[in-house]
């Protein structure tokens, strides 16, 4: 089963065929399971009638389409709410906390606007009106088209408030009567005295009752219902999120039938990737079980493919074998509610298509995941320290020398997993931390083989390498460019010279396979043909758009047909759109009209708008025409001197496929085609007949022996993502405000990880 799974979020109203036919764009690119997932944006009611009747639908229509289902569990995020649901049925369920005052003593007070997750009564209302309800209307899918459901983010740390000048902490009901029994030690006075292991032993207790509630209570009623419990808890990216959200993470995720990580932000550097996420869930899987990860939510939404494939493959390393792709909407609706962030992983996309290819090569990735794993280090995962000093800045000491040492053993190419206390050592060395929060250092481990150096013999930094006790291994790039490295592989067998193509693999597979051409002859293109109109986004979040035409010009507009869309002028004048769009993607069309063609004179023009907000991801008004981007909100005459020449700065906001021809005289004998085209996915045709794709960098396509001794004409259609349609959307940052994730400074703006680039291909002779 393809190992990619669109979260589809369902936005609008859709209809039997509608889901039919988002289910056939599907499985034609070879992807056979999908989340069912409330989202902002979506206009059943939840929970209702109507929204269950649509469930019904969507199930049963997907089994029709042989797709596989995982129902998500709430709307939006985090599970169990139900949308407020839950409270309003039952108010004096909310969420509750202590908060320490100055005199030692406590007071217990409630949270409205989270229902209490360590209450086994509000629980038991959730399963009943979530799971239980889908097992009444389609239960005879489960086990078969339904495989299990998908928790997001239950946590007990929403509880808390912030009390100025106070220590805050979740609670439920009975904690302090389970502390003195469990500890034989009075509640009271180990607060009021500040007793040394208060906060060890309360976290404990917070761990094991969510443990108990709702992990193993949820995960219980699935695997009675022949399903299984996935998805993810809050906050695994580091010590304190983790103790503060989930009490003991490690135990948490084993807990699941089929345990989840959580890692939206796409790092891929030993430095910045969520090492401690990964570390968790392969501690979760090494029993056996699967391992799945949500990727990609956050982004950016102009990731070429190959960077999509390195972040499965890395996740894949740390015991995932299913990747759940958010968010792939029904349409872009959503996009004006969760305004600040998107990241469309389905047939928004240009590249959609891109997606058979890519599923067929993680599925040959996770061959790897089958074999036996032996680390040469183990390091004890520093849970009761954390637990004890989660109120002192000693617990983000540990954290920090707990990450730093991960990721000193990942770039020294030392293989390690983390192991929890109290389980059995099984390699000679194992890191532990100190009362101080020192882990030690890796200084005077050295890899063994295989290892990977460049050809000065130094030992090569940011990739991953993982050895398997069958002798095969994986050694993925760890870089995010399009930077390919001349490096040594060193094994057992000997020294190997080949490439580590940017993004790209290395395996015991095809280490031998690099060979250098004997003769490469480059060809550059003759033409160039668009396949769609070039684009240009009107910025209308101060309700004016100045742009101008350097020559005249024809062009239509693309307006917005959603969500109170007001009035748009040019030059004054109110522009009315009456067709229906058809030069957008899919999921966008549907939510625009267009204007017939209008003609621009030369000069200044004025877009204004009123009555209406435009959105960073949803724009409000598009112009769209065969013109050139000649600079910052400038537009000219496309002709062949512009498109032969600055391609790049001309098609800079381009959306779709560009096709560019050559002609190449084919020797009589065994040659290659390669192509550069700056990570963006490419298929090729010769003479017509499609025989292959760049998709990842070093990639070569084979000329059949038919082509041998001719003149052949080469097409490389090249496609874009879609993110050039939202232009430059740091300029909405001051009238929408980014919020939390405003320190990933790459991921709020799309930006080009290249713009389209199109040069010469090279025939290799073998």
């Amino acid at each position: 089963m393809n190992p990619l799974i669109p979260m589809l979020a369902i936005t609008g109203k859709p209809d039997k065929a509608k889901m039919d036919k988002i289910f056939k764009q599907y499985r034609e690119v070879n992807l056979d399971q999908v989340v069912l997932y409330p989202r902002s944006g979506c206009e059943f009611t939840y929970p209702s009638v109507e929204w269950y009747d649509f469930c019904k639908m969507f199930v049963s229509t997907a089994a029709e389409n042989n797709l596989k289902v995982w129902l998500y569990d709430d709307f939006n995020w985090p599970s169990a709410q139900m949308n407020g649901f839950l409270l309003k049925k039952y108010p004096d369920k909310a969420s509750q906390y202590i908060v320490i005052l100055d005199d030692g003593s406590y007071e217990i007070r409630r949270k409205k606007s989270y229902s209490d997750i360590l209450d086994e009564d509000i629980i038991d209302a959730f399963i009943e009106n979530t799971h239980q309800r889908y097992f009444n209307d389609f239960g005879r899918f489960f086990g078969s088209t339904v495989l299990g459901f998908f928790t997001d983010e239950p946590s007990f740390g929403y509880a808390s408030e912030n009390v100025e000048g106070k220590i805050t902490a979740p609670y439920y009901t009975g904690l302090n009567e389970d502390y003195e029994a469990t500890y034989n030690r009075s509640f009271n006075n180990d607060i009021k005295e500040n007793y040394e292991d208060f906060w060890l032993n309360y976290y404990k207790l917070l761990g094991q009752r969510f443990k108990k509630v709702f992990i193993s209570k949820v995960n219980d009623w699935c695997v009675s219902h022949d399903v299984v419990l996935t998805g993810h808890m809050m906050d695994e990216s580091s010590l304190q999120g983790a103790v503060r959200d989930n009490g003991d993470l490690l135990s948490a995720l084993s807990e699941m039938s089929h345990p989840g990580i959580d890692e939206i932000f796409t790092f891929i550097s030993p430095e910045k990737e969520e090492v401690e996420t990964l570390a968790a869930l392969r501690y979760a899987t090494k029993t056996g079980k699967h391992g799945l990860v949500e990727v990609f939510a956050v982004g950016p939404c102009d990731m070429p493919v190959s960077r999509i494939r390195q972040m499965i493959c890395l996740t894949s390393l740390f015991g995932a074998d299913h990747f759940v792709m958010t968010v792939a909407a029904v349409d872009a609706r959503g996009n004006s509610i969760k305004n600040q962030y998107y990241n469309p992983n389905n047939y928004m996309q240009p590249w959609f298509s891109a997606y058979k290819t890519l599923g067929a090569e993680i599925e040959s990735i996770l061959e790897y995941r089958k074999a036996p794993f032996k680390p040469q280090v183990q390091v004890v995962y520093p849970l009761s320290i954390s637990q004890k000093n989660i109120k002192t800045p000693l617990v983000e000491k540990i954290n920090l020398n707990y990450k730093k040492l991960l990721v000193e053993l990942t770039q020294k190419q030392i293989d390690w997993e983390v192991i929890n206390e109290g389980d059995i050592p099984t390699t000679d060395v194992v890191f532990t931390v100190d009362e101080n929060g020192e882990f030690g250092s890796a200084e005077g481990i050295k890899p063994i083989c295989p290892y990977i150096t460049d050809r000065n013999g130094e030992l090569l930094s940011n990739i991953y390498l993982k050895r398997f006790a069958d002798g095969r291994f994986i050694i993925l790039d760890g870089g995010d460019n399009d930077e390919d490295r001349f490096v040594t592989v060193h094994t057992a067998a000997g020294k190997f010279d080949t490439i580590l193509y940017a993004r790209g693999i290395i395996t015991d597979k095809n280490l031998a396979e690099f060979k250098a051409p004997t003769k490469t002859v480059g060809s550059n293109f003759e033409k160039i043909k668009l396949n769609n109109k070039n684009l240009l986004r009107a910025i209308l979040v101060d309700g004016d758009f100045k742009f101008t035409c350097q020559d005249d010009l024809k062009a239509k507009f693309i307006a917005r047909d959603y969500k109170n869309d007001g009035v748009i002028k040019l030059d004054g004048e109110v522009i009315t759109a009456p067709e229906p769009c058809r030069l957008l993607t899919d999921g966008f069309n549907e939510l625009y009209n267009v204007t017939g063609e209008i003609t621009l004179k030369k000069g200044e023009h004025i877009l204004s708008s009123s009555g209406a907000e435009d959105y960073r991801y949803l724009p409000l008004c598009v112009i769209a025409g065969d013109f050139a981007i000649n600079a910052d909100s400038c537009i000219g005459a496309l002709n062949d001197e512009i498109l032969n020449g600055d391609i790049t700065s001309a098609l800079k906001n381009y959306v779709g496929s560009v096709t560019a021809e050559y002609s190449v005289n084919i020797p009589n004998g065994e040659c290659n085609l390669t192509g550069d085209f700056g990570s963006f996915y490419t298929k090729v045709l010769i003479d017509g007949e499609e025989v292959g794709e760049f998709i990842f960098s070093g990639d070569k396509i084979i000329v059949p022996q038919k082509f041998y001794g001719k003149t052949i004409k080469v097409e490389c259609e090249i496609f874009t993502s879609v993110a050039p349609l939202f232009y430059d959307v740091t300029r909405y940052d001051e009238a929408q405000p980014l919020e939390w994730w405003t320190r990933f400074d790459y991921i709020v703006n799309p930006g080009r990880f290249s713009n389209i680039k199109i040069g010469e291909i090279q025939l290799n002779l073998l």
